[in-house]
């Protein structure tokens, strides 16, 4: 009875879809990223939840959780954290699972007593006589499980005799009571177990070919016998093991033909129908190529829920059904790789080769006859993808290819995503000249509006952000403070916390290659706590590593290794490999100054070792820098002059700040 109103139009669009997950999105959602939505809508339930509590003590009952999907139960689980101080009652029933409890306190039920049993069978089949015997052979063959020793008693109930060999699973006494049903209700509950629950009686009507007051007799009278249960929202099965039983009691020419026309008749319904329903459906009925279609909708429909569990599942299940090399099937295939990569991306991160796969698949379909939209999508996918895994040399090929492309459509916002994407490698391979003029060219091909998208916004966040670390690289402080206006302007025009964390994540590399500490801890600290808050590994992994940088400059060394430490950890559980190289480098120096060197040189050689293995190189002159004072401060005066002389060379050869070396003697300064 709790009113829901919302001053905020957001808010109040995303309630309008959360209380009908088939409506359109409302056009004001379209610039809200998926990380936002996710955010609001569970401050809008557990805000009604809340109030709600305030009016009385509130108690909601979550049954079967254990049949709960991914998407939900992360829902749950955040619903249970934000109410916690509330006059609520949460209930949760469900099977032994090996997934993580949802809540602290666990009540194991332990198997029904004789005692229990006799009770349970009292209040269930009140309106008949059981005699002790009966009742007594019930209690045995169950063994303790309420469910069978119900189906028991409803076979019992049915005319068969206990004193006969009855049943030794629940399978089986499922499948003997809807064998004793005469054919019109077996038809009936064949129907609902194909429609799936919960089902409208006109529905079940429309498929059986009969009218809808004829009908509802036959479904109350399921309801009687123990096979259904009716509510507000329809009919379903009283147990999910009932509705799985009859499903596969439908002789399969049957049960394609029944799914062929429920899905005719969901098509022409004037009521949107999710499309995984469909999809469900016209794989049933063996109309595979049309089902592809409707996984993918479905897949990428659960992605802009951040369902992303659900995304991998639909798209998978399509995929499952491509059995040619036709154009058709490449076609439907491509879609489906895309979903499927796109919903691998992110629940595994950038670099998982799950997500490499299929966008190479993809982009191998594409040049089979794909759309200029697919081709930019696949080749955006392989060169995130490569650049994260640190294969650089791919990487810098997909950018070259995602330029060509650009420059063939003359987009700006594609101009912008193409020359950042290629800048951004080129920083790293160390060809800093070419790499700001890219750069360059793609700030200056952002449109001074607002962005018209969320990958608009990101593409031109990467961008100004990257271009403002090389400038600053390269000892231009007027124009890294530039970039860094652009760039705040840019997160400023549409609440998008994954640009915030680029910016504050790239710019913390840019302050700490212009030395200075205090804008490097601020945006560290900034980056880490959104992107915990957010759940963006890569980002924390940054914010964590140069928040521990800048606690090194200042001499609390011990919090500033645990930082790197931390940040080390979680970079590395994304399976990154770029920035690897720079983050050993951190952690030598980090080392260097708390006058630990053998550790220091042990991150050193990882850090080389990582620059050599990728060809992720922009940090080698630091490297070599702090691998100098790190080989003075042991005494190998050699091999610490060889490492200078390399820092000052790089230093110099690529027209960057000497701001970015290490002073001589900081770690016996320190």
């Amino acid at each position: 009875g709790v009113e829901a109103e919302f001053e905020d139009a957001v808010d109040s669009a995303l309630f309008a879809q959360l209380m009908d997950e088939n409506a359109r999105p409302a056009q004001i959602l379209e610039v809200v990223s998926d990380h936002v939505k996710r955010k609001r809508i569970r401050a809008i339930v557990a805000g009604l939840v809340e109030r709600a509590s305030s009016l009385k003590p509130l108690i909601l009952v979550f049954e079967d959780v254990h049949w709960i999907d991914s998407t939900s139960r992360s829902h749950l689980e955040a619903l249970l954290r934000s109410v916690d101080r509330h006059p609520a009652l949460f209930l949760l029933t469900t099977r032994p699972v090996d997934a993580p409890a949802l809540v602290d306190g666990e009540l194991q039920l332990s198997p029904l007593n004789n005692s229990d049993a006799k009770k349970l069978l009292a209040d269930f089949s009140h309106d008949y006589a059981l005699n002790r015997d009966c009742i007594d052979t019930l209690i045995e063959r169950a063994g303790g499980n309420p469910f069978f020793l119900e189906e028991l008693a409803l076979l019992v109930i049915d005319g068969d005799d206990p004193a006969t060999a009855m049943p030794d699973t629940v399978q089986a006494v499922i499948e003997v009571r809807i064998s004793a049903l005469d054919s019109s209700l077996r038809s009936v509950l064949y129907a609902v177990a194909v429609i799936g629950p919960p089902v409208r009686a006109a529905l079940v009507a429309q498929l059986l070919g009969r009218s809808e007051n004829s009908l509802l007799a036959d479904l109350e009278h399921l309801v009687s016998q123990g096979f259904l249960r009716s509510d507000a929202d329809g009919f379903s099965f009283r147990h999910m093991l009932l509705q799985s039983a009859a499903y596969e009691m439908i002789v399969p020419a049957d049960r394609e033909q029944m799914h062929r026309r429920t899905a005719e008749i969901l098509e022409s319904a004037s009521e949107p129908v999710a499309p995984e329903v469909l999809a469900w459906h016209l794989e049933g009925a063996g109309e595979f190529r049309r089902a592809q279609e409707f996984w993918k909708r479905a897949s990428n429909g659960a992605l802009s829920r951040s369902a992303g569990k659900e995304a991998i599942s639909f798209a998978r299940r399509g995929l499952d059904l491509i059995d040619g090399d036709d154009a058709q099937s490449s076609k439907s295939e491509l879609g489906l790789q895309l979903a499927l990569a796109t919903a691998m991306m992110s629940q595994r991160g950038y670099a998982a080769e799950a997500v490499g796969t299929a966008y190479r698949r993809a982009h191998q379909l594409c040049a089979a006859g794909g759309s200029p939209r697919d081709r930019w999508r696949s080749l955006v996918g392989l060169w995130v993808h490569t650049w994260v895994a640190g294969r650089l040399q791919d990487s810098l090929g997909h950018g070259r290819e995602l330029l060509a492309f650009a420059e063939q459509v003359g987009d700006p916002t594609l101009l912008t995503q193409a020359h950042g994407s290629l800048g951004a490698v080129l920083m790293h391979a160390g060809a800093f000249d070419s790499a700001r003029s890219h750069l360059d060219a793609g700030a200056a091909a952002i449109p001074n509006d607002t962005p018209e998208t969320i990958a608009a916004q990101n593409a031109a966040v990467n961008c100004l952000a990257y271009a403002g670390w090389v400038h600053g690289l390269q000892g231009d402080k007027a124009g890294l403070e530039n970039f860094l206006r652009a760039s705040e302007a840019q997160c400023e025009a549409i609440e998008n916390p994954f640009a915030t964390a680029i910016h504050l994540a790239l710019f913390c590399d840019a302050f700490m290659c212009a030395g200075d500490v205090p804008r490097t801890r601020d945006y560290a600290v900034r980056a880490a706590a959104l992107s915990r808050e957010q759940n963006f590994p890569f980002w924390l992994g940054t914010g964590l590593v140069m928040e521990g940088w800048a606690l090194a400059q200042e001499g609390d060394h011990d919090a500033a290794l645990e930082a790197i430490d931390a940040g080390l950890q979680i970079f590395r559980a994304t399976g990154a490999r770029v920035q690897m190289a720079n983050w050993y480098g951190v952690q030598a120096e980090a080392y260097l100054l708390a006058q630990r060197p053998e550790e220091g040189l042990v991150s050193l050689a990882s850090a080389l070792e990582c620059a050599e293995r990728t060809g992720d190189i922009w940090y080698l002159p630091r490297i070599h820098s702090v691998a100098a004072e790190l080989h003075g401060f042991v005494g190998d005066g050699e091999s610490a002059e060889r490492h200078r002389t390399l820092a000052a060379d790089l230093v110099r050869d690529h027209h960057l700040t000497p701001v970015f070396l290490m002073q001589p003697g900081a770690a016996r300064k320190a």
